[in-house]
């Protein structure tokens, strides 16, 4: 009786393993299957294409503006009132600011975009909305048993996803171009151009060559199941830019307006001195790395500065 009680107590363990592995074999395959679900994945490709075509349109369309009377006095009192954060003291500036007319209101014009566009986590959620998503994917990262960088880009992208079928969300999205509309409108309101020009016709232009863009953008690295960042290498006016430096940074020239090709350097030691840094005009983005890996660059950041070699 009792080796026939032993029996059945060895049989019910078998089943019991036995069950334990069907039922892990079957997680495994679940997660096969959740794997291979078609999951939009962002390219790195992707996002230096349509970040480099933001930058070069919203340059250019900088460029189209008239010169404007007094800029000097007029780009303080403007960036005031308008409430624009600058990653740099326009007071320090060493340079004549009325010279650099165009650097100046690009960077401007990025920094709104940067705060209602780049900067959320997900553009048109709640700051308490942003803070709970952000909050929630820390967690993930803290959670036993540890979860690798693709599960939590995962559950971004589907948290992302969920939040953006609600009801509201898009007039909450159009809502934020708006506001960044008006925004923009305050700001150029604050100058006295040489020229008249049609101001709606000119920022209506922009919303769909630049903010439109740029939104989607946003959303897209928002919802990926990639991680990216933004790196705006602040510096103080003034500081020392070296040759080993354009691994990071693509250079323009404050004097020419154009941009630095890095040939100009050849032949410099990494450690030569080239320029003195002014400000970030466009920062750069980097993408997370999986374990134990190095993060990617995607596009460096474009830094004006004032260069020390002979042209």
């Amino acid at each position: 009786m009792e080796e026939k009680l032993q029996q059945q107590e060895q049989k019910l363990k078998e089943a019991t393993q036995h069950s334990k592995r069907l039922q892990k074999e079957l997680q495994d395959c679940q997660n096969q299957i959740f794997r291979s679900l078609p999951i939009d994945v962002l390219t790195d490709a992707t996002v230096s294409e349509e970040y480099f075509k933001i930058q070069d349109v919203c340059s250019s369309w900088v460029e189209g503006l008239p010169d404007i009377q007094k800029f000097a006095h007029a780009f303080t009192s403007a960036i005031e009132q308008s409430d624009i954060k600058l990653r740099f003291d326009v007071d320090g500036f060493p340079h004549d600011p009325s010279a650099a007319q165009s650097e100046y209101l690009t960077i401007a014009f990025f920094s709104l975009i940067w705060t209602e566009i780049f900067e959320p986590s997900l553009i048109g959620a709640s700051p308490s909305d942003q803070r709970l998503l952000v909050e929630l994917q820390d967690g993930l990262a803290k959670v036993k048993p540890k979860k690798d960088l693709e599960s939590i880009g995962r559950w971004k992208a589907d948290a992302a996803n969920a939040y953006m079928s609600r009801e509201g969300y898009h007039k909450a999205v159009a809502d934020t171009i708006e506001k960044l509309h008006q925004r923009m409108l305050a700001f150029l309101l604050c100058f006295n151009f040489e020229k008249e020009f049609d101001l709606q016709d000119k920022l209506q232009v922009f919303k769909e060559d630049i903010i439109d863009p740029a939104a989607k953008l946003a959303i897209s690295m928002s919802s990926t199941i990639n991680h990216y960042r933004w790196e705006w290498y602040d510096g103080y006016p003034g500081c020392n830019v070296w040759k080993h430096d354009l691994k990071r940074v693509e250079l323009l020239d404050v004097s020419t307006h154009q941009k630095i090709p890095e040939r100009r350097f050849a032949g410099l030691s990494d450690k030569h001195l080239i320029a003195r840094y002014l400000f970030t005009m466009f920062p750069a983005i980097f993408r997370r790395g999986g374990e134990g890996q190095e993060e990617v660059k995607v596009q460096k950041a474009v830094v004006v500065v004032h260069l020390l070699l002979p042209r």
